[in-house]
């Protein structure tokens, strides 16, 4: 099929604005699962996109030529256009490039693609390429970020390093995108990945999957220094940056092949240059996709067969016609008077995300959305718990050395020493006497006219007040009276001293039973803050820093100073902390929010996320919050309003009717037929018809 000749056909010469020629291009982009269409216009270096069309894309390129061509026309029947089709310029993925051309064997298909619909192709780009300048030119620097291109079967994870694409890998799009995005990341060689993730899907809306990447812990599982920035970019976003590198002065006449463009050389803008007056943001006419069937139907078109009757048809005849008439009254019923239908209204959800300080105080009594009040609740519980741990105390056990030993009195009188005196030797090692001992005194021989001092002495047994060796002194060693002089008393030893030895052992410290204390109370404080989370009755959510442990009893195995190897433990603690009801919470939350909702939206689904970024417990008790929290909002559309505009109209009125509504996206109708292969060009009455609320 020759494109250009039916658009021709189906397009007005002139456009719809001062009868001005204009001169139509066409942007084509293979994206892994999505094949998209559009039109555009350029004057004056500024892109103006026309429509758009998207189809589900099965990765074949030669199988794509029919749906191409559907899109195509789509677009034709809905375009004042002109009677000269410009350039097309082609977007693809990367998987079909390698190194600044395309693979062969895609070439060649793209070449046939071209013949086949009659094509002027002008050049292509890189999708996540065109993305990463895009994005960059728009912000005014060389951004760094991991691009998530979401589809319905697979995921093209890009790493942009200074608006460059320096690495892409592919997975499969399974339940659990998040797991999907950092399987790739995984084999990134870059050691230290950019905090920020861009989500894209050229036609959908990305809230809810933008809600799963903001609660998974990407900080933690991947190879960021902090939690990233998590963007998702509009629909069109990904069909502007490929028709933003299209501007007629950069490109060049190819002859019917295919040539790279540069994103930075060919309809980007500089620095300086501002990129929201190059590309206008269009409103698509239609995005449509094969699966789910979501969009707004075109008008079905119904023919009704004549029938001519001849008279004296006679008894068969008449019972004929009579059949006939039952058939097509059935027909005709169904057709205009449906016993039920579902009319199903498709939304779009919005993030809405927001910052608030509250106190949390134990006194308050109620919710004081004016002061950011939150009454808390001081709760306690008692749990059992026991441990045990390898001793790190140790001490010395032997026994002391002992010896004879002549004490020496050198004064004029009699000395008695009391069991246990003291007696020092060199090495300092101390001895205490055995018993006690009297000492007469010393005496003066004179013989040959001289005078010979001699002390008075007597021998007895003494004993080292430490243990170990050193106690094992010599015999002949001098030893003093720890509290005499030496010139009056000393003392001699008459043997080798025997016995002193010593060793070390484990045995219980003090350390050893504060580590078992804390070891109970750490391992009991996550299940007593369960155990008072649990309680349906308190409703209360207990905030982590204001838990306290007191040990009420334990029991020990071995006490302080035992010579053991190990020790254990078991203990009874009371745990006390200050908690609040999740219930207060969001109703601060909902009073404090529901007045910065967006007009026409609500918000049914609770808050999805409620992160606590700031707190300070006070000396009185109160504790200062500071929470970032999140919520899906949904429009508020009113059913009943939509039920008596459509109850009753044709079907093929529904677009029309429905478009009225600014917040509704789509629709889905299903009728309860007793027909199976006529379907009703009427809406049954109001009475008949539901009205279904749907998010996508």
């Amino acid at each position: 099929m020759r494109l250009p000749e039916v658009i021709s056909q189906k397009l007005f010469n002139k456009s719809a604005v001062g009868g001005e020629e204009v001169k139509i291009s066409f942007a084509v982009l293979f994206e892994l699962s999505t094949i998209t269409v559009a039109a555009f216009t350029t004057k004056e270096d500024k892109v103006n996109i026309l429509s758009y069309c998207a189809a589900i894309f099965s990765g074949s390129i030669p199988d794509s030529i029919e749906t191409l061509d559907s899109l195509f026309t789509g677009i034709a029947e809905d375009l004042p256009g002109t009677e000269k089709i410009e350039e097309t310029i082609f977007g693809l993925s990367q998987e079909y490039v390698e190194g600044d051309g395309i693979k062969p064997e895609v070439k060649n298909q793209l070449k046939n693609l071209v013949e086949e619909l009659s094509l002027k192709p002008t050049g292509f780009v890189v999708i996540s390429e065109a993305l990463a300048y895009f994005l960059s030119a728009k912000s005014g620097m060389q951004e760094s970020a991991i691009f998530v291109g979401v589809y319905p079967d697979e995921i093209q994870v890009s790493l942009m390093k200074i608006g460059n694409i320096v690495e892409e890998k592919t997975v499969a799009h399974t339940d659990n995108i998040c797991m999907d995005v950092k399987s790739a990341l995984a084999d990134f060689k870059q050691e230290v990945l950019p905090a920020k993730i861009i989500l894209y899907d050229g036609t959908m809306d990305l809230s809810s999957t933008k809600d799963e990447f903001l609660n998974f812990a990407w900080d933690k599982e991947s190879n960021f220094l902090h939690f990233p920035k998590i963007e998702a970019l509009p629909a069109q976003t990904t069909l502007q940056a490929v028709v933003g590198a299209y501007t007629q002065k950069s490109l060049i006449e190819m002859d019917g092949d295919i040539k790279k463009i540069k994103p930075e050389d060919v309809g980007f803008l500089s620095k300086t240059e501002s990129t929201e007056n190059q590309i206008e943001t269009m409103e698509p006419k239609q995005v449509e996709r094969d699966e789910p069937k979501t969009r707004f139907l075109p008008r079905p078109k119904f023919s009704v067969p004549s029938f001519s009757f001849k008279p004296k048809l006679g008894i068969v005849g008449g019972f004929m016609i009579v059949l006939v008439l039952l058939v097509v009254g059935a027909i005709m019923a169904q057709l205009f008077y449906s016993s039920g239908a579902e009319l199903k209204i498709i939304v779009d959800t919005k993030l809405f995300e927001q910052d608030l300080d509250f106190t949390l105080d134990p006194e308050a009594e109620e919710v004081d959305v004016e002061e950011r009040i939150v009454p808390g609740k001081t709760v306690s519980v008692t749990l059992e718990g026991e441990a045990s741990a390898d001793t790190e105390g140790t001490k010395l056990i032997g026994d002391p050395a002992s010896g004879k030993v002549t004490l020496y009195n050198k004064a004029s009188g009699s000395k008695t020493f009391a069991k246990g005196e003291r007696l020092v030797a060199p090495n300092k090692i101390r001895y205490s006497l055995d018993e006690e001992v009297k000492i007469a005194s010393a005496s003066v021989k004179i013989e040959a006219g001289s005078e010979t001092k001699i002390y008075g002495k007597t021998q007895t047994s003494v004993t080292a007040v430490d243990i170990g060796p050193d106690g094992n002194i010599s015999s002949g060693t001098d030893l003093v009276f720890e509290d005499f002089v030496s010139s009056d008393y000393s003392a001699t030893a008459d043997e080798d001293f025997s016995g002193g030895t010593s060793r070390e052992v484990s045995v219980v410290g003090k350390e050893d039973i504060a580590n078992l204390r804390k070891q109970i109370t750490d391992s009991l404080q996550k299940k007593a803050k369960g155990d008072i989370e649990s309680n349906k009755e308190d409703k209360v959510t207990v905030v982590e820093d204001t838990i306290e442990s007191e040990i009420i009893s334990e029991k020990l195995s071995e006490k302080v100073g035992e010579q053991a190897k190990s020790v254990s433990m078991s203990a009874e603690v009371k745990f006390t902390a200050v908690g609040f009801n999740p219930e207060d919470i969001a109703l601060l939350l909902k009073q404090e929010s529901e007045t910065d909702f967006p007009e026409g939206y609500q918000s049914i689904r609770g808050f999805s996320r409620q992160t606590i970024l700031d707190k300070k417990v006070n000396k009185n008790g109160s504790v200062d919050f500071k929470v970032s929290f999140a919520t899906t909002l949904i429009p508020d559309v009113d059913k009943d309003e939509i039920a008596k505009l459509v109850a009753g109209n044709k079907v093929s009125e529904l677009e029309k009717e429905l478009r009225s509504q600014k917040l509704v996206s789509g629709f889905e109708v299903s009728f309860s037929k007793f027909l199976p292969f006529i379907t009703p060009i009427h809406l049954p009455k109001q009475d008949k018809l539901t009205i279904v609320i749907s998010t996508r």
